[in-house]
């Protein structure tokens, strides 16, 4: 069998299957209609043979008809088609066809009437066939038109990204390694004209050996996009900038190329190594601080840095403290009431926190720190942990102590002066010294001791009001007697120290070592009460070993002169009173 033949019906059966599908393009109208139109079709044909009955020879109006049918399937499709043919043919079979108004059975006489159907079937085939390719052609032409101008529009659009990007974009053909094109970025970053840079190649910009860049631009062929990392390029005058490049390949018209995307970050490394050297100057200043300590913490309070004035302030080695808790540095009262987190909390709430306390060395000694804690925040308001700086303030409290006490000892004379000027009675004037003694001093009790007089009377010439057993010397006036130590003013050494101020007429100092305080020991001072280069008595003291500066024996020895004229002004006192009595007897007599 003729292939061609035997390839026919598989022909057909395709083409009917395409117009089956081609037949959704008519779907857009209204079935109603298409059919409607096709029936009006054929049934304009038979009447337009009706009415030309006379002029047209042929017995049966297929030639009418099959126009009809034609303009069926090209309206409709090959539903309308098909039901044109079929109506057709039942009417032709019926009105024109002998024997007339009957349906001719299979007879010879049905052969036209079923070569009349067959053609009516193919050629709605072939007309919808027609029809499809048409709409295809018309359909593919449109699609075209969109494409080109899609592509336009995609044309327009990469001109314009390129040339407006604010990195430097250029192609790179694969084989001459030369630049084909190149937006005016790029231009402007090696600073050539469009003239000069479409004649370069990668040697010429590229400020490495020719191996590593033909090693870059082969992986970025091969994987078809190479990140080449931060590369130095060389400019029309010869100077070098730093860029960061990265490659892909793309397609361009039958060449291999390369699309080379380069971002200057001259700045960015400037900025960099200023930034690297500003920090190493910062690393280097905190590590040498010597008069500070300063350290981080982090968010939990443990010990994360650590600089030189740190180790000289607090005795700890970097390699001893870091991994410590920031609790090593307080006293034991202060982190059993829980301080160290208290203060980062304070400083996490407030944003700092500031205070001058107690801390602890290594070896468990005190010292006086002035301290800074401030919380350190990342860019996203996370808490990164403190840093802490402290200053060693122990010789500052030092003078501040020095400098209260000789405002107290000052106060303490002006008082004392007053007090002498206010009053006349000896009594009130010694014991409010006393005091003074006492509190400016922080003695643990002062005494005054005077010498018997011939008649045994006080020096304002009252009645004693007790004795001394140590000889002529007796306790005048005293504060804080009854807390010393029993037996204490009646020790050698405080007996010797009395009898020697008595007869040197200069301070004595000397030591007594408590009972009742272990290996502590009380100082005790005496001073003679000196009146022209007359003794009256003792001004006894005894105290911490603070009482051994010169400051306090000073400031005591003053105050025991003013005890002196006290004492002798009582003395005048009782004199005069003395003879204003004798004076008024002998005149009474």
């Amino acid at each position: 069998m003729n292939p061609r033949l035997r390839d026919k019906p598989k022909y057909i059966l395709s083409r009917l299957m395409q117009a089956g599908h081609d037949q959704q393009r008519f779907a857009k109208r209204p079935v109603l209609l298409r059919y409607s139109v096709a029936a009006f079709a054929v049934a304009v044909a038979l009447l337009i043979k009706l009415l030309l009955e006379p002029l047209i020879v042929q017995e049966t109006p297929f030639l009418l008809v099959f126009v009809a049918i034609l303009f069926s399937a090209w309206y409709g499709g090959l539903g309308p088609g098909l039901a044109a043919t079929a109506g057709a043919a039942l009417i032709i079979d019926y009105f024109f066809l002998p024997p007339l108004y009957s349906f001719t059975a299979f007879d010879i006489k049905a052969v036209p009437l079923g070569a009349f159907v067959l053609e009516g079937v193919l050629f709605s085939l072939i007309v919808t066939a027609l029809r499809s390719v048409q709409h295809r052609a018309e359909a593919n032409a449109l699609e075209a038109q969109r494409r080109q101008e899609d592509l336009r529009h995609s044309e327009e659009r990469y001109r314009a990204v390129v040339e407006q990007a604010a990195e430097g974009i250029c192609l790179i053909d694969a084989d001459s390694k030369r630049v084909l094109e190149a937006n005016p970025e790029f231009q402007r970053m090696l600073g050539y004209t469009p003239e000069e840079v479409a004649g370069l190649s990668l040697y010429d910009f590229i400020a490495h050996d020719r191996e590593n860049v033909d090693r870059n631009l082969q992986l970025t062929l091969e994987k078809g996009r190479h990140a080449v990392g931060e590369r130095r390029y060389r400019r029309k005058d010869g100077s070098l900038i730093d860029v960061m490049a990265s490659g892909s390949a793309i397609s361009y018209s039958d060449r291999k190329v390369a699309s080379l995307v380069i971002h200057d970050i001259t700045e960015r490394k400037r900025y960099e190594e200023a930034l690297r050297a500003t920090q190493e100057r910062f690393r280097l200043l905190v590590e040498g601080v010597e008069d500070y300590a300063i350290f981080m913490l982090d968010p939990d309070g443990y010990v994360v840095s650590w600089n030189v004035g740190a180790e000289r302030i607090k005795g700890y080695r970097a390699e001893e403290i870091v991994g410590e808790h920031c609790s090593a540095f307080y006293p034991e009262e202060d982190v059993e009431r829980s301080k160290p987190e208290h203060e980062l909390r304070v400083a996490e709430d407030e944003g700092a926190y500031e205070a001058e306390g107690l801390r602890v060395r290594k070896g468990g000694s005190r010292f006086w720190g002035s301290v800074i804690t401030t919380p350190l925040w990342d860019e996203a308001e996370n808490l990164r942990g403190f840093s802490t700086v402290t200053r060693d303030i122990t010789e500052r409290k030092r003078a501040e102590h020095r400098l209260q006490d000789t405002l107290d000892r000052l106060l303490a004379l002006y008082e004392a002066s007053q007090i002498l000027g206010s009053t006349l009675e000896s009594e009130e004037v010694v014991s409010r010294l006393l005091e003074i003694m006492q509190r400016v001093s922080h003695l643990s009790a002062a005494v005054i001791s005077v010498q018997e007089e011939g008649d045994g009377r006080e020096p304002d010439g009252r009645e004693p009001d007790g004795h001394d057993p140590d000889g002529r010397q007796r306790v005048w006036r005293s504060v804080g007697l009854e807390r010393l130590s029993q037996g204490a003013r009646h020790a050698p050494e405080a007996v010797d120290a009395r009898r020697a101020a008595l007869e040197t007429a200069e301070y004595q100092l000397f030591r007594l070592q408590t009972p009742d305080a272990g290996s502590e020991h009380l100082v005790g001072l005496c001073l003679p009460l000196l009146i022209r280069d007359r003794s009256l008595g003792v001004l006894e003291a005894y105290g911490s070993e603070s009482l051994a500066e010169s400051d306090t024996v000073e400031l005591l020895g003053s105050l025991a002169s003013q005890a002196a004229s006290a004492l002798e002004n009582a003395r005048l006192y009782g004199e005069l009173a003395d003879r204003e009595h004798r004076l008024q007897d002998l005149v009474e007599k």
